[in-house]
């Protein structure tokens, strides 16, 4: 019944510290994922954030991806804001490249009625994530809030005074802002500042 099935997803599926701490003091594998799962996305996808911390601090590798999604996708979206600090703060500079950072963050937008969400954007812009155009247009969408657009807003500005050259305008440059269904989807005004924020830079 338990082949192929690890001691720390157990302890994250009943959500027990005590045994994901005994396995640590038995000295048990903390990183490597066993039947698909990384010990840290169990417990993370689990909810199970004790553990996560007790990995952590074990050493586990927050990037021991087991799947396209990483612990900070769980991490963006907990219940408690304090995960996401702790997962942040395990992370090396440079782990937020490659998209990991930004699908982190479009997650979050995305989160319509997640307690904390701007100050969780702020974590993320903090700790180096580059908001990309996706994130900004999501930004804009009627499940994100006045006050979270601003925030990626002024990131996405940053970035470009900074020489940030990586960001995409082709699909901002198509929108088609007089679609009689976009506003069903987007607050219309911050879709205007984003295209107005193309032309003046002479993006489309």
């Amino acid at each position: 019944m338990w082949e192929g099935i690890g001691g720390f997803q157990v302890a994250a599926w009943i959500n027990c510290p005590r045994i994901a701490l005994e396995l640590i003091g038995m000295g048990a594998d903390v990183s490597t994922p066993v039947d698909g799962d990384s010990p840290l996305l169990a417990a993370a996808a689990a909810g199970a954030w004790e553990i996560v911390d007790l990995l952590l601090e074990a050493g586990a590798d927050p990037m021991a991806l087991s799947s396209p999604t990483s612990l900070l996708d769980f991490a963006v979206t907990a219940d408690s804001e304090s995960a996401l600090g702790a997962v942040l703060e395990a992370l090396e500079p440079g782990d937020l490249d490659g998209g990991i950072g930004t699908r982190a963050m479009a997650g979050l937008l995305g989160a319509d009625g997640l307690d904390g969400r701007e100050s969780r954007v702020d974590a993320l812009i903090d700790a180096g994530v580059k908001p990309d155009v996706w994130n900004l247009l999501t930004a804009a969408e009627v499940v994100a809030t006045d006050a979270l657009f601003e925030r990626v807003y002024a990131a996405v500005e940053a970035g470009l005074a900074n020489g940030d050259s990586s960001f995409d305008w082709g699909v901002v440059c198509s929108f088609d802002l007089n679609a009689d269904d976009i506003s069903l989807a987007y607050r219309v005004d911050d879709l205007e500042r984003i295209v107005s924020l193309a032309v003046r830079l002479d993006k489309c």
